[in-house]
């Protein structure tokens, strides 16, 4: 059985993890949203889609649309870019259990509103957070059983408010857990460890190169829910400096939603509010969603106006926190990293009070890699450890051997002294 180094970050509006298999990373990402589904029709929908899979020619499982991939079956080029996993439709359910979960994109599209656990901070030690560990990682390998050593992320303000969520969250996820991602057609067995968890922001550093003993670093975390700034000297957190506030991307889309109530009639769903941000922060216009209120289509130049207001509005109270919070550290920390998805809205904004801020090659991930990373050490000093003593007990057995040898010479020896004398 192999174990996998697995980095979890169960964001409040996103979630992202980061498996290291076979010495290469695979990256998962998806919506962090969860609804009920019914397990007898998402049989009945399984069997279906394996008949039609079966009746036709060259189809396959994971449709690829650049480096972003439904499932990773094969990592075997090195020269590839780390592959991206967003699929479209995830439905887990753990053994046991007669309801299914949908997760993700999926989730977002159904009726209600789905689970998000945004503003519980008990969530990160929920059962969602283990279903979404285990369709992450079932989606990033293909083996029937596998383990995982995990390193998880906390917002910097429940790190420290919260210590014995650390424990709630460790006796949450540890465990053996049955459970299948495709109606009941394979059943899969995850063996979880959960090694550590630490304050957001601190996974970005753990990759930085060049940092020392007396370095003091920064990292300005602004996700889906929350910002979260974290400070560290060496490679201890400064905990004056680490401080996390409830307005990120999703305080931007809610004025969104409120513009575009007010201006075209009708609320915005969750899933049109996210394409639409997301579509503005990557900068072009071809990127956004076609989105109509009472047979009319609003017009994009409409849609970006609207974002931006809202963007720049959060912004201003971003920037504020921050200054309010580091003061004369801003001065001190280098480097200061930006991470999360709230990197490519407020970068601008930052950059006009701190010069010195820098975007991380890869924000969305920043803090994911860093835990796989840590996980992946982990992972290395304990196999050589039980390589270790494996060997000290193929010693210890060699030694007892010998020990044997020498008594039964020994005893044969005296027998014969024995004899003759008789």
């Amino acid at each position: 059985m192999r174990t996998y180094a697995f980095g979890w970050d169960f964001g409040n509006t996103e979630t992202d993890a980061v498996m290291i298999v076979r010495g290469k990373q695979i990256r998962f990402t998806t919506p962090t949203a969860f609804v009920r589904v019914d397990t007898t029709t998402m049989q009945s929908l399984a069997s279906l889609e394996s008949g039609e899979e079966a009746e036709g020619k060259g189809n396959s499982k994971a449709k690829a649309k650049g480096k972003v991939v439904d499932a990773v079956v094969a990592v075997d080029d090195p020269n590839a870019p780390p592959p991206v996993i967003e699929p479209e439709k995830i439905i887990i359910q753990l053994k046991g259990e007669s309801m299914s979960f949908g997760f993700g994109h999926h989730a977002l599209l159904q009726k209600g509103d789905p689970w998000t656990g945004r503003g519980d901070y008990q969530r990160y030690a929920s059962s969602y957070a283990l279903r979404g560990a285990l369709a992450a990682s079932g989606l990033m390998q293909s083996d029937k059983e596998y383990g995982l050593l995990v390193v998880a992320g906390l917002p910097a303000d429940y790190y420290l408010r919260y210590p014995k969520l650390r424990d709630d969250i460790k006796a949450r996820l540890n465990g053996t857990y049955t459970f299948t991602l495709d109606g009941g057609q394979t059943w899969r067995t995850a063996h979880i460890e959960v090694i550590a968890i630490m304050m957001e922001g601190a996974g970005a550093l753990i990759t930085y190169p060049g940092l020392s003993k007396t370095s003091e670093a920064a990292v300005i975390d602004i996700g889906g829910g929350t910002t979260d700034l974290y400070a560290q000297l060496g490679a201890t957190p400064i905990d004056d400096f680490c401080k996390g506030t409830p307005v990120a991307v999703e305080s931007a889309t809610a004025i969104l939603k409120k513009s575009f109530l007010q201006e075209c009639k009708r609320p915005l769903a969750d899933k049109e509010a996210r394409d639409i941000s997301r579509a503005w922060a990557s900068g072009k216009k071809k990127n956004f969603p076609q989105i109509a209120a009472f047979g009319t289509l609003v017009p994009v130049e409409t849609l970006q106006n609207m974002v931006e207001e809202a963007v720049l509005s959060i912004a201003e109270d971003i920037v504020g926190f921050i200054s309010a919070t580091w003061r004369d550290g801003i001065a001190r920390f280098t480097p200061i990293l930006l991470i999360g998805g709230g990197a490519f809205y407020f970068f601008d904004a930052i950059k006009n009070r701190i010069d010195h801020v820098m975007v991380h090659e890869d924000p969305t991930f920043a803090n994911a890699i860093g835990y796989a990373t840590l996980a992946a050490r982990k992972l290395l000093k304990k196999n050589q450890e039980a390589a270790a003593a494996a060997e000290k007990a193929k010693v210890v057995v060699v030694d007892a051997d010998i020990v044997v040898v020498q008594a039964e010479r020994e005893l044969l020896r005296i027998e014969a002294k024995v004899g003759s004398q008789e």
